[in-house]
């Protein structure tokens, strides 16, 4: 299945972390594009992170998307999650600041997070 993002709202799959991310998405700056607004919230944390998600259907899946990001500062990220819970969970993201752009795989196992 692909998603386009063409709509002026996403369809009822896709889904939040603690509710309706009010706020900190818009599909209507950029059509086709999701804009993520971004905020302190890590995965880590109980609270609503900037994270439009969609719950895995299958055991086997692919998962691939195109990201136009250039960060403005240090902290800034964008990328792929696979959540489980705030103590479980995979990150594909891209970071940056004034230096280059890096990819980086962060996980969080048992509580423990990695950046690599």
């Amino acid at each position: 299945m692909r998603t386009d993002f063409d709509g002026a709202q996403l369809d009822l799959y896709w889904t939040f972390v603690r509710g309706p991310s009010t706020g900190l998405y818009s599909l209507s700056e950029r059509p086709g594009y999701p804009r993520g607004k971004g905020n302190a919230a890590t995965l880590d944390d109980i609270a609503t992170p900037a994270l439009v998600a969609r719950r895995q259907q299958h055991l086997h899946t692919r998962i691939a998307t195109r990201i136009d990001f250039a960060p403005a500062g240090p902290g800034q990220y964008a990328g792929l999650a696979l959540r489980q819970n705030e103590a479980n969970h995979y990150q594909l993201r891209i970071g940056g600041g004034k230096a280059p752009r890096r990819i980086q795989l962060v996980t969080g196992v048992q509580g423990a997070t990695t950046v690599g």
